[in-house]
């Protein structure tokens, strides 16, 4: 759980994603170019996923993207968080924690997570790895 760029506490949030029993580290940022970095250096592995909290969000995306092996998507329901991230293999959400509220945002992350690693599909490999 990173938050860029906000003065969001990511502390009630971990707490209840590991209460979900969720292996949870947190780290507040100033910067969501770093942000985006230390994400993309968390999940680039393939053996972990991410949220990104910001109210910056198409920034975000656009710098996590950028970097190889990144495919973040956007939370925006939590009815299909899951299924979004099925469809390209996605290891990084990005949300607005002011737009969802935290119980919005802990049902995303939630339902993001319970997919862990995701791999991506054979049709997007080649151009999203």
């Amino acid at each position: 759980l990173i938050v860029g760029a906000s003065t969001y506490d990511p502390a009630p949030l971990a707490t209840a994603l590991a209460r979900e029993g969720f292996a949870v580290t947190s780290h507040r940022m100033d910067c969501l170019i770093r942000a985006t970095d230390q994400v993309a250096d968390d999940v680039k592995s393939g053996a972990t996923v991410a949220v990104l909290a910001t109210p910056y969000t198409a920034a975000a995306l656009c710098l996590a993207n950028r970097h190889d092996g990144v495919r973040a998507i956007l939370g925006v329901r939590a009815d299909t968080v899951a299924s979004e991230a099925d469809s390209i293999g996605a290891n990084l959400l990005v949300v607005d924690p002011a737009a969802t509220g935290f119980f919005g945002l802990k049902q995303l992350a939630t339902r993001f997570l319970r997919g862990g690693p995701r791999p991506c599909p054979k049709v997007f490999q080649k151009h999203l790895g």
